[in-house]
């Protein structure tokens, strides 16, 4: 009964104590708090809130009000973020290391929500002080805890990046991504450090140097360590920026067993061996281990692996530059193989994206017979070739070298077809290119045939045929050009007033007055 007596008194000149005493905010003639926030954040105490603890110097500025419903105390928070500028607050006197009043009751509050306050009163608000308490806050994973109880750690010499106003929490100081990423990595500078970590090491910026060193040094003991650590791992490390040079250096310092154990590990899995040859940096790594093979048993099973992916790697240009490794290091018996599969797949690897840069690469670098072969291959399937999106590369590359019998004998096989072939969008590249570079009386065919046919209004009205008739104006000669010229002049009714068809009349009339 005393304590419930007690109780009540102490609430009634918590009362009065709150009527002198001036608050930002609570019927005091101030202006009404901040609405800057929509949604306010309510927290009820199961204690009445004892006003008298409240201070005339309370950090939060225009924060905590009073608010009696039904018979209940409530703390409402509206702007809960605390000030940037430490400089607001020394007027009143209060000094980074003083506890603020008033704050016991907030906390509890903040608690029972399962909450973090910016501001904990039971410590000195001091740079590790809070980094500490921030550290400890549930959202974040125990990784980013970890790194940030590494920072309390540091000497205050290195913490001076953040903002030191002891109002202005860590959290809002700087984004948290940037926060975390201000923190010290770890480094590898010793064996110590790499050991039992060498796939980690190799794959990060600062520990491949440290690999690379090592394995320039010579020592036995540590190349066999790394190999023995990354024996399961090869694929991963090829595959990467940093790894594959320390993969690489690898292949050129290992043994004879050493490499045996690589290579079982590089082929066991086609998947990742066809990943290898086609990624830019897998690419360069393969090539090495080809350069590096020490005996003829591990040729002999590298190539084997490479024969059942050859189709595969024809329709890469990072595939072509493995099977382009082979035929540079390789004796011709092996390397039959490799050409024989590119030259009997042509069409298919031709009209493949990556494939037809495959086979103007291997046009340009290949001589002799199989070059021959390739050619034939390829002027046989002209008709189909021409008419691909990427086949008409192939075609028009050979076309491009300008040697008069592959030219007469492509003209050969597209005759008859040459006005169809000027109104599709790629075949009419092809013709165009003919036109150019082919001798007079060779081109001089393809002309005739356009000009004769039924469908030569069609052609110069068509998109892309248009451009095929303009470029025989310009490249034909003599009475040639002049009997072209006068055949679309006497089609000027239907052609002056067409959007592709006045180009080629403007065209006719301009050789006309030449000639």
């Amino acid at each position: 009964m005393e304590n419930k007596e007690e109780k009540q008194s102490h609430n009634s000149c918590a009362a009065d104590s709150l009527t002198q005493n001036h608050v930002p905010g609570i019927n005091n003639g101030d202006p009404p708090p901040s609405q800057s926030h929509s949604n306010p954040i309510y927290f009820f105490n199961d204690q009445p809130f004892h006003q008298n603890s409240i201070s005339q110097s309370h950090p939060f500025d225009n924060s905590v009000t009073q608010n009696r419903h039904a018979g209940n105390s409530m703390l409402q928070i509206r702007d809960f973020f605390p000030a940037r500028n430490q400089n607001q607050y020394q007027s009143s006197g209060l000094t980074p290391a003083e506890p603020i009043a008033g704050l016991e009751n907030v906390q509890d509050s903040l608690s029972r929500f399962h909450l973090s306050s910016p501001i904990n009163p039971a410590r000195s608000y001091d740079f590790g002080a809070r980094l500490a308490m921030d550290s400890r806050s549930p959202h974040l994973s125990q990784e980013q805890q970890r790194r940030m109880g590494e920072l309390n750690a540091l000497p205050e010499a290195h913490q001076g990046f953040l903002n030191h106003d002891p109002f202005h929490s860590v959290s809002y100081a700087m984004p948290q991504h940037q926060f975390l990423g201000a923190l010290p990595r770890n480094k590898f500078r010793t064996m110590q450090d790499v050991r039992g970590k060498v796939v980690l090491a190799a794959k990060d910026s600062d520990g491949y140097r440290l690999l690379l060193e090592k394995i320039n040094e010579g020592n036995p003991v540590n190349i066999g360590l790394f190999f023995c650590e990354i024996k399961d791992h090869v694929h991963e490390l090829m595959t990467d920026q940093h790894g594959t040079l320390v993969i690489q250096k690898l292949f050129e310092a290992g043994n004879v067993n050493q490499m045996n154990t690589i290579v079982s590990s590089v082929i066991q899995n086609e998947h990742n061996f066809i990943d290898a040859c086609i990624e830019s940096e897998g690419s360069r790594a393969v090539q090495t281990l080809l350069s590096n093979l020490r005996t003829p048993e591990q040729i002999t099973v590298v190539v084997a692996a490479l024969k059942r992916i050859t189709i595969t790697l024809f329709k890469h240009l990072n595939g072509w530059y493995v099977i382009q490794h082979c035929l540079k290091i390789f004796s011709p018996v092996i390397t039959k193989y490799f050409l024989d599969v590119g030259i009997d797949n042509c069409v298919d690897i031709s009209t493949d994206r990556g494939g037809c840069s495959v086979i103007q690469k291997c046009l340009g670098s290949i001589a002799g017979e199989p070059l021959g072969r390739l050619l034939r291959e390829i002027i046989t399937y002209a008709l189909l070739l021409s008419q691909d999106p990427y086949g008409n590369y192939v075609v028009q590359y050979i076309i491009k070298l300008r040697v008069p019998v592959i030219n007469q004998a492509i003209i050969g096989k597209l005759c008859g077809n040459f006005s169809q072939l000027s109104k599709n969008k790629y075949s009419s590249n092809v013709v165009e290119d003919l036109l150019k570079c082919s001798e007079e009386n060779h081109a001089m065919l393809i002309v005739l045939e356009v000009m004769s046919s039924d469908s030569f209004l069609n052609v110069i009205q068509d998109p892309f045929g248009n451009y095929v008739v303009q470029t025989a104006l310009s490249y034909s000669k003599g009475e040639m050009q002049l009997a072209l010229s006068k055949r679309i002049l006497d089609r000027t009714l239907y052609l002056h007033s067409h959007l592709y068809g006045k180009r080629v009349l403007e065209a006719a009339k301009r050789c006309s007055r030449r000639v």
